[in-house]
């Protein structure tokens, strides 16, 4: 799932997504085979779905300085429906370039 974001998002952006619905008309949701080396191709199905941040809270563990659990559901092609989808995610600052 993806969600855009200003060019200048920064930690306290992403912290203010505790609590927060975005809606179809702003996530886009894909499956996909992802490229694993020379010669793979990447192909996949997109459609757009909602999803939900329950929870975004610091983690002492190392190497991990939040996690951050939600739900999703959401429409790929006329083929799957994907509802009561549930995530929890580790995010590093560095990995994935918050200051």
């Amino acid at each position: 799932m993806s969600i855009p974001v200003k060019k200048n998002f920064t930690l306290n952006d992403f912290l203010s997504w505790n609590n927060k619905i975005f809606d179809s008309t702003t996530v886009t949701i894909s499956l996909d085979d992802r490229p694993v080396g020379p010669g793979w191709s990447s192909s996949g199905f997109v459609g757009k779905g909602k999803i939900y941040f329950i929870r975004i809270e610091p983690r002492p563990v190392p190497g991990v300085d939040f996690r951050f659990s939600g739900l999703f559901e959401g429409k790929i092609d006329a083929t799957f429906v994907i509802s009561e989808g549930r995530f929890d995610y580790d995010v590093s600052r560095g990995f994935h370039n918050l200051p």
